[in-house]
């Protein structure tokens, strides 16, 4: 298991910009976590919420911890945890998405003692073939949105690639889903699927989940990210339900989502 001291190892950081970043985060009044998983609306969500409540973004992501933490000046995990709620918070609101793996890299006491109040949501996609099927396209493709440009010419079909990475969400997702019962965190439910029935209220949920008060009017939204799945996206999952019955029908088995019969609180009454 990767930590985030090993990962910002022998980096070099502006302490001053550190010190004045964990000032800043003393000006935070509320703090929110969306725990998702790999397409399952988490960029799209972003951009919904972003610069109305705060920016919640991947910001621990390992991918990008490097250069997080030379953004905020701290190599040291409490520190950068209060540094990071100084620098991304925006009118004393901070956002931040992360998978249970993410956590992990901080140690799951030092992540979460990092939040006075911290106010959790639970995001994933109940069709979990058709969310392997886009993960399995970006990375095929390296187009994971529409904002990169013009859709790619779609990727061969490769099954054993496709059940890679239907296993991976799957466990993903049971890791998420285990967090949140190991600490308690009796979060706000939300699904892919229900996420853009309605855009207003998924606005609203957030709004309301902060103690903030809804605005009156209708909020513009600007989907920046759109959907960009097609004819392709839909024939693949065919396929694959088609040829992969068996082994769908087991990992549906024992996909914790079920079992606690999550529902998301999107859905219509």
């Amino acid at each position: 298991m990767r930590s985030f001291e090993n990962i910002v190892k022998d980096l070099a950081v502006d302490e001053c910009l550190g010190r004045s970043a964990v000032d800043a985060a003393k000006s935070v009044v509320a703090d929110y976590l969306i725990i998702f998983n790999g397409r399952s609306g988490s960029s799209w969500l972003t951009s919904l919420l972003a610069g109305r409540l705060g920016n919640p973004d991947e910001h621990i992501n390992p991918e990008f911890l490097r250069q997080s933490a030379t953004t905020v000046g701290a190599v040291e995990a409490k520190t950068f945890m209060q540094a990071l709620r100084g620098v991304a918070q925006i009118d004393g609101v901070f956002g931040i998405e992360a998978t249970s793996e993410h956590i992990a890299i901080f140690g799951e006491d030092v992540f979460f003692k990092a939040f006075p109040k911290l106010t959790v949501f639970h995001l994933w996609r109940e069709n979990l073939v058709a969310q392997a099927v886009s993960l399995f396209r970006a990375t095929a493709t390296g187009y994971f949105h529409s904002v990169e440009g013009d859709n790619p010419v779609d990727p061969e079909y490769n099954a054993a690639k496709l059940s890679e990475w239907f296993r991976y969400l799957a466990h993903v997702e049971n890791l998420n889903v285990e967090l949140v019962e190991r600490r308690s965190l009796q979060p706000i439910n939300l699904t892919y699927e229900t996420l853009f029935m309605d855009k207003q209220k998924t606005l609203a949920v957030f709004y309301r989940a902060l103690g903030m008060p809804v605005p009156d009017t209708d909020l513009p939204v600007d989907e920046k990210i759109r959907k960009i799945g097609g004819n392709w996206s839909k024939d693949t999952e065919a396929k694959f339900r088609q040829d992969h019955a068996e082994l769908i029908a087991s990992v549906e088995a024992v996909r914790k989502t079920r079992l606690l019969a999550m529902k998301s609180c999107l859905d219509n009454p």
